[in-house]
């Protein structure tokens, strides 16, 4: 998606590296991308085969707190979800990269069912996802209706 120059990328590498070792409660976590790609110098495509990844969990976190037609508004990314029977939809609309993007999970369980780039209906890059979570380190706005989580941490560590 991006063009890097050597330094970006190796700030991308250690800090998805750096994720990617968070503490997890369970023994049996999947990635959800293929880190060790950074390490060859690609960017990875996510996985759905995945599981609990601790580089991840913050955004799950997130994704949890969330009821059906919430909206949180950041600054240059709005994230909205729809339930669809049983799984969840979430869609971040970057307001930068002109771009949408799908992520499908089922109830809330560890597996992140699908996480797809809207346009090119093509799985999210890692760079992409870099992208989203970069805005999301400042809290969002809320919209109305939505006290329940007022006391929430809808914020990345990024």
């Amino acid at each position: 998606m991006f063009d890097y120059t050597p330094e970006e990328f190796e700030e991308l590498k250690e800090r998805w590296l750096e994720r990617a070792k968070r503490p997890t409660f369970v023994t049996n976590a999947e990635p959800a991308f293929d880190y060790s790609a950074l390490e060859r110098g690609e960017i990875p495509s996510f996985n759905s085969d995945n599981w609990n990844d601790p580089a991840i969990k913050d955004l799950r976190a997130i994704l949890y707190e969330l009821d059906a037609d919430d909206v949180l508004e950041y600054e240059d990314l709005t994230l909205m979800v729809i339930y669809f029977a049983d799984e969840r939809r979430y869609l971040f609309i970057d307001h930068i990269q002109e771009e949408m993007f799908v992520l499908s999970q089922y109830k809330s369980r560890g597996r992140v069912q699908a996480f797809y780039n809207s346009e090119y209906c093509q799985p999210i890059k890692l760079d992409e996802l870099d992208a989203i979570l970069s805005k999301m380190t400042k809290p969002p706005k809320l919209g109305k209706y939505m006290n329940h989580l007022e006391d929430v941490k809808l914020t990345i560590d990024y």
